[in-house]
């Protein structure tokens, strides 16, 4: 008898998969992504056959300029190096886009790993996603070093992720993909350091309980001797 094994997100334990500060969030927001597919892509730059082979079953041209994002149907396309890329789609579009490629693959030089169960998503976003990240990530975050459309390997609280900006207008938004092994601890990591953000509330009154008053001390009148 075949065993059938449910797919499970890294980070499925928890109650509530959204950090939100501030008032409706807009301060700052982390929520783990929901289910994805993603995909280690390698092809030889120079294989004019093999690029079209990929853009035919990605919906769109890889992209070829370092560290750069393009969009595609259902998700991005991520450049890692020469001749190296990252597939992110969600899982409507998962099964389309894996079998094309398999099937490009077979007359093409494709190389293509499905490395969803070994990676977890999160994004990041509010006024205060750039000071949140910052406190663990060397990367410059700065719009004009870091804008929309731009992606990198890079290392957030000792975990390697990939990390990309989404936006940057009204407030900015990050997307981040890191190791199944890495995911509870590198939220675990985001909600302390999303602490420092935390809407403060005045404590709570208890009904009933009598707190006095007393009147402010009058001036105490100098005595002369």
């Amino acid at each position: 008898m075949v065993e059938c094994i449910a797919r499970r997100s890294a980070l499925g334990h928890l109650a509530d998969p959204v950090i939100t500060h501030g008032v409706s969030g807009e301060t700052l927001r982390v929520a783990v992504r929901g289910e994805c597919s993603y995909l280690h892509l390698r092809v030889c730059a120079d294989d004019m056959q093999a690029l079209a082979a990929c853009e035919r079953a990605l919906g769109a041209a890889l992209p070829m300029r370092p560290n750069t994002i393009t969009p595609c149907p259902g998700g991005i396309l991520a450049w890692l190096g020469p001749g190296e890329w990252f597939v992110d789609v969600d899982l409507a579009h998962a099964d389309r886009v894996t079998t094309s490629l398999n099937e490009a693959s077979a007359s093409q030089l494709i190389a293509l790993a499905d490395v969803s169960d070994g990676r977890c998503g999160f994004e990041i976003g509010g006024k205060h996603a750039v000071d949140v990240l910052r406190k663990g990530c060397a990367q410059d975050l700065h719009p004009r070093r870091f804008a929309p459309g731009q992606c990198a390997r890079t290392a957030l609280a000792k975990a390697n992720v990939l990390l990309w900006s989404v936006r940057i207008d009204p407030d900015p938004l990050f997307q981040l993909v890191v190791d199944r092994s890495y995911a509870d601890y590198l939220w675990r990591w985001v909600g302390d350091a999303a602490l420092e953000f935390a809407q403060r509330r005045p404590p709570p009154s208890h009904p009933g309980m009598h707190h006095p008053t007393h009147p402010a001390p009058s001036s105490l009148q100098r005595r002369t001797p």
